[in-house]
């Protein structure tokens, strides 16, 4: 059944009550009556805007089209042919389980549209000033918000904007208590927006793609396969969280086009959260150049966050916690930034060499892994920060170089973590190789190491394949790491001679004084 309305009229209600009514509007009808879809007869009803011509039609304030409680179908408002739909009244969606799905040619919203239950699926180019709402139901948005210039709300009384394949463009969205905008696994667009607040991609497979110049305070990536996607040539500078006890890997997908460069600013922070269920894929479509100013941090025991790229420049930082684990396959990559690996493990791979310009910090636990065809390359401005807090490797700070050489340059500072002190005659390999035909080529400028132990000495033990620290004794006569009959040997030969070294007091005179202090330092071994 189907009815036109024209001209000016109006009645108390009309009640779409079959499968397939429509209320037909005649073009530039103004609506001020109430209309209801409702009934438990199946099949959708039919609002149809303008069905023979190109047409506009206002619903004014005092019109009101429902989706009643009791419905038991769907209600779709749609223009037959083209036009805009400005409303200023309400439309409500009740039914639950139902969908008022509000697709005209455009819509113009400055009243209110809200899904008290059930959904609403916005579905067509729309310019909103009034209220979209989905506080107990459902409102998506899948068609195209058009907010130049415009600033939109989602507070209390909005509830949550779910993006199902949707677009808005341009303007402000500010969200705030009891709002929410969440993405869905048919994704939704974000082109030059301002997002004051929070994301929510907390579905399976759900995405969100950023266009232009859009920021958001947070992007929250909290189930399997949930993504961001970011074109080439925008600048991030957002903050996104990996989080949420769902298992599986998140991703931020760098997609193909123009220069395939990718920059992350000072601003950005990607964080796998302690707790999250999951790691993080950080991968391009085909190829990607990446810079990056922001900090990377991976603090989730065993989670990894990798990073697959052509090229990588970090200028910013890189950094792990809690057994977090951060993995890099490249082809080329610099580090002009830091890397702070506290308690967790970093891994680079790759045809290149991995080339350290800055400061790596490697704290109690930390590991960097060097698996890289082109080993490791350290310059004249590199710092190596390496922390001892236990004698086991899994308890200080260390370089392991895996399948290459390693050419060394720059600072190497060692200390000890807190108050921790080793016993004496402890070594720790700082930087390893264990490749067998590789070896070590050039030298730390300079290496500074923590005071020694009571009667003590510290040095470094180098050879071809490893940078050792000795946190080692007077004792150690011949500074082999060990404290034996070895060493007693040599000094008495060396005292015997009256060579310098048996000056041991150093008191310029070699006497039975030398030889009484050594022996007490000795013995206590």
């Amino acid at each position: 059944a189907r009815i036109l309305l024209s001209g000016a009229t109006t009645f108390a209600a009309a009640r779409l009550q079959a499968a397939g009514a429509n209320l037909q509007m005649a073009p530039a009808f103004t609506l001020n009556s109430l209309v209801l879809a409702e009934g438990v007869a199946p099949g959708t009803r039919l609002i149809t805007l303008a069905p023979t011509a190109n047409g506009n039609i206002t619903f004014a304030a005092a019109a009101v089209v429902r989706l009643a409680p009791d419905a038991a179908a769907n209600l779709v408002i749609q223009h037959g042919i083209g036009g805009t739909l400005t409303n200023n009244g309400l439309i409500s969606a009740e039914a639950s389980d139902q969908t008022l799905i509000v697709s005209p040619g455009s819509l113009v919203n400055a009243g209110s549209i809200r899904a008290l239950a059930g959904s609403v699926n916005l579905a067509s180019a729309l310019t909103n000033t009034g209220l979209l709402s989905g506080v107990t139901g459902n409102l998506s948005i899948t068609g195209t918000l058009n907010n130049t210039g415009a600033t939109q709300n989602i507070n209390a009384a909005a509830g949550t904007w779910n993006f199902t394949g949707g677009t808005i463009n341009n303007g402000t969205i500010n969200i705030t208590g009891g709002g929410a905008l969440r993405s869905s696994a048919v994704g939704g667009l974000l082109n030059s927006v301002l997002v004051n607040g929070d994301i929510l991609v907390d579905s399976p497979g759900a995405f969100i793609r950023f266009l232009g110049s859009t920021t958001a305070t947070t992007i929250h990536l909290s189930s399997t396969g949930a993504s961001l996607q970011i074109p080439a040539g925008v600048n991030f500078n957002s903050t996104i969280l990996v989080e949420g006890a769902a298992p599986g890997n998140r991703f931020i997908t760098l997609l193909h086009g123009g220069s395939n460069s990718f920059y992350f600013g000072p601003a950005a922070i990607v964080r796998i959260s302690q707790g999250s269920g999951g790691g993080l894929v950080i991968a391009p479509v085909i190829t990607a150049t990446l810079t990056s100013d922001a900090l990377f941090t991976s603090e989730a025991a065993n989670q990894v966050f990798s990073i697959q790229a052509t090229a990588f420049a970090n200028l910013g930082t890189i950094r792990t916690l809690n057994g977090g684990r951060v993995q890099l396959d490249m082809t080329a990559w610099s580090n002009a930034g830091t890397l702070d690996i506290q308690n967790g493990q970093f891994t680079i791979s790759g045809t290149g060499a991995f080339t350290n310009a800055r400061n790596i910090n490697i704290g109690p636990g930390g590991l960097v892994q060097v698996n890289s065809v082109g080993g490791l390359v350290t310059t004249a401005q590199s710092v190596i920060n390496a922390s001892i807090g236990g004698t086991q490797a899994s308890t200080y700070g260390r370089i392991v170089v895996a399948t290459a050489g390693a050419s060394l340059a720059g600072q190497l500072r060692i200390a000890f973590d807190g108050a921790y002190l080793p016993p004496q005659v402890s070594t720790f390999n700082i930087v390893t190789l264990d490749a067998l035909n590789r070896a070590i080529t050039g030298a730390f400028t300079s290496t500074t190491m923590p005071p020694p132990g009571l009667d003590g000495k510290n040095f470094m033990m180098n050879d071809s394949r490893n940078i050792t620290f000795a946190f080692s004794s007077l004792a150690d006569y011949n500074n082999d790491a060990v404290v034996d009959f070895f060493d007693y040997l040599d000094f008495v030969q060396d005292f015997s001679v009256q060579s310098g070294g048996s000056d041991f007091n150093h008191d310029s005179t070699i006497d039975f004084f030398d030889y009484l202090d050594f022996l007490v330092i000795f013995s206590r071994f």
